[in-house]
């Protein structure tokens, strides 16, 4: 029998601040105050201003839910979708595609139904679920939603799913078939961000060159605050790392083949030009092989000259040799040289078919025949002057030659006799610069004039042979010296890069790189600025070790309907190229789930065939019933795959959590209370208590840089390699160091710290949590705590937006931050 009335100050509903008095429902305020008009906002709070919570949306579209099908499951209709957290409000969930085939599913935290699932709600109803009422439209309604009362928050997390009866082809237009909206409190107010600013290695340049090329990777300024590049001058400039240039393709080498040269087109030592073709080669240096490959690439290595300037040699006839013969017919002979430059050189350099014929290098004299003399004859009418061939040229730029007559006493030979000295050079001053006044560097050249004897060439259009004198040639000449218009002008010439021996690797390979110390020289040897040598051609000054040898774990067997899968270590170097391991790899069993073709499935159906008719067992039973078989088919935990498949060893498993096979590492399998873990990427998961100070406590870097010391007190650095998983309520264990590195103190997930200044600025503690490459998110709704004096927390933009990483940066004059015991860090399954 029901009481009359309840006791005075109940609430009329759930949802509601309306008292009862006396058995009268009487109006009241959320300040509990009987006839108050006071209201919740829509974050929940009273009389508040809607200003400490923000709306979270999600959609789940036809792709969405054609990816969650892998095809495994054929049957398969139940999808999740997600999880929505404990202190939401504010809910609408609405379903608009294809109303016959999909309806929304909701469960609570600990997957007992709520809406739908195994019989569909056709008709509008309200529940109540952890505090709140929830109004649904029926599963017949055209649009099928779900929302909540206003600013009213749950009390537990709401699970949602979706069945879905056909995600077949014809479905695969992107449309949205559900989407979701809460409102959640926004976390604790800090201070207003800081930038901060540091030097972050871009990725590596595209290789320069097909062959024995160049990448490299330069520094970038980079806010961390907002994750942006932003200008250099941001960043301290003393700080900045060297660009880290490397070889690339060093498998192979370019070579510019000449294939054809056309002739000069200018002959006997005039200036021409002639046209060249190349090949572009490419060969292997660790097989004989070769290719001709386009000439773009010779291009960029070689400097490719199609035509150029040429200069064919000339023919130049020798002075006839004296005749076979003092009277009468005799012959004579002389010879063809090749001459360039007013030198002579190799046949070779003149045009053979050019070279004068056989018949002009051989002649015919003294055709006269021999004179007789008898006692009347004029001796004077056979007197000649006879001519001696002219020497060498002097060093006062003459040449001399023999003139004499033929009668011994110089009867008969006339009166004009020929000249026997004649100039050859020209004596003068001329000017040429200097070398550069310095080894390398900047310098400057000074214009000289000097003594000089200058000849004309030999081949016309060629240039002027010069030999210097001393300057006593020109005074005792008085050779004018001319004026200079310009004296000096500026040079440079590049010093060279030293690079020292490589340093040893650490046997342990706990570093990747060995480094080199690489300094900008003189020719001398004395050490100068970087600026005075070719930055595109300094010296690396690392490179990756290759003396490590890391294992890595391979599946050479897939897993078969015994659950076993067979493994292999195979060992790679610090370039990732695959070598052979220092001691023989064995073959592992590893347990693993069964592909789905293997599970049994005729237990399922013999049991609902072989149930006696009108047992009295509704059907509502029977089908909870098959629900239960169907989830003990897939293990939900570690435990589950010990139980039910017998595994004893560590390692990465899949079992099902929200409706979704997820990847996890199973630890202590041999033991009664295995644990569950989740692999991250230990560069991205990460606290550090900075282990440095300064003097300068009032001020940030770069200035307070050079006033760092080492103080070791509560300072360390953890990385994380896999984060403790609590796969009951997704909950990560922050204190779990079973797979961390660490080197000084161990620090918790999510905390980080230092003891730099008292001016809150310029935090230089460092915590990162990053689920990517996992098949978890991080659940909204997680709070970091202050510790300790001046404390400040600084996040980077996206810190509240996405759900997969948090990064931040804390620190004090000692101080921290840490993730809030009461609120804890929590997972969704994407």
């Amino acid at each position: 029998m029901l009481k009359s009335m309840v006791t005075d100050g109940t609430s009329c509903a759930v949802d509601s601040f309306d008292k009862c008095v006396n058995g009268i429902c009487r109006p009241a305020g959320c300040d509990n105050e009987l006839n108050s008009i006071a209201k919740l906002d829509k974050c929940g709070v009273c009389e508040g201003r809607n200003d400490t919570c923000h709306e979270v949306n999600g959609n789940l579209l036809v792709s969405n839910l054609l990816g969650l099908n892998d095809g495994n499951e054929p049957n398969k209709t139940l999808y999740y979708v997600t999880r929505i957290p404990k202190g939401a409000s504010n809910i609408i969930i609405t379903q608009r595609g294809y109303p016959d085939q999909n309806f929304i599913v909701l469960t609570d935290d600990r997957d007992n139904e709520l809406l739908n699932g195994k019989f569909l709600k056709t008709y509008p109803l309200k529940f109540v679920y952890a505090g709140v009422t929830m109004q649904y439209t029926g599963s017949s309604s055209v649009v099928e939603q779900v929302n909540t009362t206003y600013s009213w928050k749950l009390s537990r997390d709401l699970i949602v799913q979706i069945i879905s009866l056909d995600v077949s082809p014809s479905k695969r237009q992107d449309t949205v078939l559900m989407s979701y909206s809460y409102t959640i409190d926004k976390p604790p107010d800090y201070e207003a961000e800081v930038e901060i600013y540091r030097w972050e290695m871009q990725a590596p340049s595209n290789c320069d060159s097909l062959c024995e090329g160049r990448s490299h990777r330069l520094p970038a300024c980079i806010s961390t605050t907002q994750g942006v590049k932003v200008a250099p001058q941001f960043c301290d400039k003393s700080a900045m790392p060297k660009i880290d240039d490397r070889a690339c393709n060093t498998d192979c080498r370019l070579n510019l083949t000449v294939t054809s040269i056309s002739e000069c087109s200018a002959a006997c030592g005039e200036l021409g030009t002639r046209e060249k073709t190349y090949a572009c080669v490419q060969t292997f240096t660790n097989m004989q092989r070769s290719n001709i490959v386009d000439m773009s690439y010779c291009k960029l290595k070689f400097d490719v000259a199609y035509h150029e300037e040429c200069r064919e040699g000339c023919w130049h006839l020798s002075e006839w040799s004296s005749c076979s013969k003092s009277c009468g017919t005799g012959s004579q002979q002389r010879e063809a040289h090749c001459y360039l430059h007013n030198s002579r050189v190799s046949d070779d350099l003149c045009n053979p078919r050019t070279k004068p014929h056989l018949n002009t290098l051989i002649g015919i004299c003294n055709t006269e025949s021999c004179p007789t003399y008898t006692k009347s004859s004029n001796a004077l009418a056979v007197s000649n002057w006879v001519i001696g061939e002219w020497g060498e040229c002097n060093e006062w730029c003459e040449k001399t030659r023999s003139v004499s007559c033929s009668h011994p006493y110089g009867i008969g030979c006339g009166s004009r006799k020929p000249k026997d000295v004649r100039k050859c050079c020209h004596i003068k001053y001329t000017s040429d610069w200097t070398d550069c006044s310095v080894q390398c560097g900047e310098g400057v050249k000074r214009k000289k004039q000097s003594c000089t004897r200058v000849y004309k060439p030999d081949v016309p259009g060629t240039r002027k042979r010069r030999v210097y004198v001393d300057e006593s040639y020109c005074i005792s000449r008085k050779v004018h010296r001319p004026k200079l218009r310009t004296t000096t002008k500026s040079c440079r010439i590049n010093c060279k890069w030293n690079a020292s021996d490589w340093r040893r690797c650490p046997a342990d390979c706990s570093e990747e790189y060995q480094t080199r110390d690489v300094r900008c020289e003189t020719f001398q040897g004395d050490g100068v600025e970087d600026k005075h040598c070719d930055a595109k051609k300094r010296p690396s000054k690392r490179r990756i070790c290759n003396n490590c040898v890391r294992r890595q774990s391979r599946v050479i067997s897939q897993c078969n309907c015994e659950g076993v899968e067979k493994r292999r270590d195979f060992c790679y170097n610090s370039h990732k190229g695959r070598i052979a391991c220092p001691t023989r790899a064995r073959v592992e069993r590893h347990s693993c789930t069964p592909p789905p073709h293997c599970r049994r499935r005729s237990a399922i159906g013999s049991s609902i065939s072989s149930r006696p008719r009108g047992t009295g067992v509704s059907s509502s039973r029977s089908l909870n019933s098959i629900g239960g078989s169907r989830n003990r088919g897939r293990p939900r935990s570690c435990a589950d795959l010990k139980e039910m498949h017998g595994y004893n060893k560590d390692g990465n498993y899949q079992v099902e959590v929200r409706s979704r096979m997820v990847h996890i590492y199973c630890h202590a399998m041999n033991s009664r209370t295995p644990q569950e873990y989740v692999n991250v990427d230990p560069q991205e998961n990460y606290s550090i208590y900075y282990e440095y100070r300064t003097k300068q406590t009032n001020s940030c870097p770069p200035e307070s840089r050079g006033h760092e010391y080492y103080n070791d007190q509560n300072s360390g650095r953890t990385h994380f390699r896999k984060l403790r998983l609590n796969i009951t309520d997704l909950r990560i264990l922050d204190n779990d160091f079973k797979f961390a590195d660490s080197r000084g103190l161990a620090q918790k997930l999510g905390s980080a710290g230092d003891c730099y200044n008292r001016i809150g600025q310029c935090p230089q503690g460092d915590f990162s949590i990053n689920m990517k490459d996992t098949d978890f998110s991080i659940r909204p709704g997680t709070v970091w705590r202050m510790h300790g004096q001046y404390s400040v927390m600084k996040r980077i933009s996206e810190f509240d937006t996405t759900t997969q990483m948090r990064r931040g940066f804390c620190g004090g004059y000692c101080g921290g931050c840490y993730i809030a015991p009461d609120s804890g860090l929590y997972l969704d399954v994407l």
